[in-house]
C-alpha cells in the first residue's frame, strides 16, 4: 500500500484490516456453506470515533463495503 502511495495510518490500518477480513472469508467460506449460512461470518466495525455520528458511521461502512 505505501508503493501504491497510502501514507495516512487510518487508511493503511484499514488496508490491512479489509485484507485480513477478505481472507478469513475466504477461509471460513466452506464452514459457511455447510453451516448453511448459521456459521462462518467475518465482521468489521467503523471507528469508534464515529459512535455519535450516525450518518457518519453509514457512510463509513458503506466506504469500507465497496469493492
Amino acid at each position: 500500500m505505501i508503493d501504491k502511495g497510502i501514507k495516512d495510518e487510518k487508511e493503511l490500518f484499514l488496508g490491512l484490516a479489509m485484507e485480513d477480513v477478505s481472507d478469513a472469508a475466504d477461509l471460513l467460506w466452506p464452514t459457511y456453506q455447510s453451516a448453511n449460512g448459521q456459521d462462518g461470518f467475518v465482521s468489521i466495525e467503523v471507528s469508534p470515533d464515529l459512535a455519535y455520528d450516525t450518518e457518519a458511521s453509514i457512510s463509513e461502512a458503506r466506504r469500507l463495503f465497496q469493492p
